[in-house]
């Protein structure tokens, strides 16, 4: 069966306008990257704010904090381990600043 030019045509149209909106997605969420590329940066600076307060450190901002003290407290936060060794260290972090 031959198909004619004119359904291949339409058939390519319909693929094209079908994987459009997917397309947009992307382009959009990198265009979002662009404009705050910082955007990753705050949501663990936010994460590590709240694990401050539920581990009794205040008067830190995360915003003044390095990537690497970011970083190194995740790590920390993440680890097994009783509270108290982990706000100690995490001190020790924020010390090094």
């Amino acid at each position: 069966m031959k198909l004619s030019p004119k359904i291949v045509l339409i058939a390519a149209a319909l693929m094209t306008v079908s994987a459009a909106p997917a397309a947009f997605a992307e382009s959009h969420e990198a265009a979002l990257q662009m404009i705050n590329p910082y955007k990753g940066v705050h949501s663990v600076q936010a994460a590590i704010q709240a694990d401050f307060a539920t581990l009794g450190i205040v008067n830190v901002r995360t915003e003044e904090l390095t990537l690497q003290q970011l970083i190194a407290i995740e790590a920390v936060i993440v680890n097994e381990g009783d509270n108290a060794t982990k706000k100690t260290e995490i001190e020790r972090i924020i010390g090094e600043n």
